[in-house]
């Protein structure tokens, strides 16, 4: 009595994946694969539903207000980066001022400033962001008879056409918490280009 060999026997997985990469087909030639085409859901169909309704102006707007408010969140965000950058600095103060030395800047110095700087360079390109939105947004709801909705944010209302909402954003963190050490936390010149309406901290001793 001869055992049979299995040597020549293909693994299962080989098998399922030849089955699964080479289609199935059918003698009319046609594969044995369906494509199922995704239902949209109840939602999809109600905003697209809603969307084709208004006018191109409206449609416009509502785009507009949802870039707005995104903007707005992407300050939120700064703020708290400035506030991280805040704490980083006053927990490395007794270091900072142990190394401290007149005619250079450390390399922790150096770090502090190259983040603030750049939180800053990115506050001015979201100044001028909101104001070009809140331009447009303007002129667009000139044209439709409709009342505007106005865009919900923690900082201010698109009607009122705020072209400085760092003022709404930063201001009220800074006065209550950061304010008072706001000028000691930025003691040495940058290169930095700051909004005109933004002050410039000085250096104390």
């Amino acid at each position: 009595m001869t055992k049979k060999s299995n040597s020549n026997r293909p693994l299962r997985w080989t098998t399922q994946r030849i089955n699964l990469g080479t289609p199935v087909t059918h003698p009319s030639t046609k594969a044995a694969y369906r494509v199922y085409k995704r239902t949209p859901s109840r939602t999809t169909v109600a905003m697209t539903a809603g969307s084709e309704t208004l006018s191109p102006n409206q449609q416009q707007i509502e785009c507009l207000e949802r870039e707005l408010a995104f903007t707005y969140d992407t300050f939120a965000t700064i703020t708290v980066h400035f506030e991280s950058l805040y704490h980083t600095y006053a927990s490395s103060k007794p270091q900072l001022d142990q190394f401290k030395s007149a005619t250079r800047l450390g390399e922790m110095e150096k770090e502090l400033l190259i983040a603030y700087d750049d939180l800053g360079l990115q506050v001015t390109h979201l100044e001028r962001k909101i104001a070009k939105l809140e331009k447009r947004l303007a002129e667009l709801r000139g044209t439709v008879a409709s009342p505007p909705l106005e865009v919900a944010s923690p900082c201010s209302s698109v009607d009122t056409f705020n072209t400085d909402p760092l003022e709404d954003i930063m201001y009220p963190l800074y006065a209550t918490q950061c304010q008072p050490y706001y000028p000691v936390f930025y003691p040495y010149d940058s290169t930095m280009m700051m909004h005109a309406s933004y002050p410039q901290p000085t250096f104390m001793m």
